[in-house]
C-alpha cells in the first residue's frame, strides 16, 4: 500500500510541477519543448524524397551506362582484330563526344546546370575514351589493366557523387522545411 501511495504521491508532484512549468511558460510566452521536438524532427517530404531518389538512380544509370561499355571494350578486345579494335574505338569515342555535346546543348537549353554536369561527365569520359587508341597503340598488353581502372574510378565516381547528393539535399530540404523559427516569431 505504501509503494501505491508513493507513486500517487510522485504522479501528483509531477503533474504539479508540470502546472507550475506551464503557467512559467505562458507568463513568459515561450516556446515549448513539445514544440520545439516537432520541429526539429521534421523529415523530407515525400515530393523531395522522390526528387532525390530519381537523382540518384539517374547517376547510377549513368555509371552503369559507362561500365558496361567498358566492358564490351574489354571483350572486344580480345575477340576483334586490333585494327577494327582501333577503328571501333574511334567511332564509339565520336560518339560519347556528340552525345555529350548534345546534353550540353540540351543544357544550354534548359538552362540547368544539372544537365550541364552530366554532360560534362560524358565528355570526360568520352577524351579518357580517347586515351584508349593510344593505349591500344603503345600498351596493348596493360589495355584491359586500364580499362578496369577506369571501371572502377568511373564507378567510385558516381557512388561517392550519389552519397553526396543524398547527404547534400537531405541537410538542404531540413532546412527549408525546418519551421522554428516561425514558431519563435509567434510567441
Amino acid at each position: 500500500m505504501s509503494i501505491i501511495m508513493k507513486n500517487n504521491d510522485e504522479e501528483e508532484l509531477v503533474s504539479e510541477t508540470i502546472k507550475e512549468k506551464g503557467e512559467d511558460e505562458n507568463k513568459y510566452n515561450t516556446v515549448s519543448l513539445k514544440e520545439i521536438k516537432d520541429v526539429l524532427g521534421v523529415k523530407v517530404n515525400e515530393s523531395q524524397k522522390k526528387s532525390m531518389v530519381k537523382e540518384i538512380l539517374t547517376n547510377i544509370f549513368i555509371a552503369i551506362i559507362m561500365v558496361t561499355y567498358l566492358i564490351i571494350v574489354i571483350m572486344g578486345s580480345s575477340n576483334i582484330d586490333i585494327e577494327i579494335f582501333e577503328k571501333d574505338i574511334k567511332v564509339m569515342t565520336l560518339s560519347i563526344l556528340a552525345i555529350g555535346i548534345f546534353i550540353l546543348e540540351m543544357s544550354y537549353k534548359k538552362d540547368n546546370i544539372k544537365v550541364a554536369m552530366y554532360g560534362i561527365e560524358v565528355l570526360i569520359f568520352g577524351a579518357s575514351n580517347l586515351c584508349l587508341i593510344y593505349v591500344i597503340k603503345l600498351y596493348l598488353n596493360n589495355l584491359i589493366n586500364i580499362i578496369t581502372y577506369m571501371g572502377i574510378g568511373v564507378a567510385v565516381y558516381y557512388i561517392l557523387k550519389s552519397v553526396f547528393i543524398a547527404i547534400g539535399n537531405t541537410r538542404k530540404y531540413k532546412k527549408d522545411n525546418n519551421d522554428i523559427k516561425e514558431i519563435v516569431k509567434k510567441k
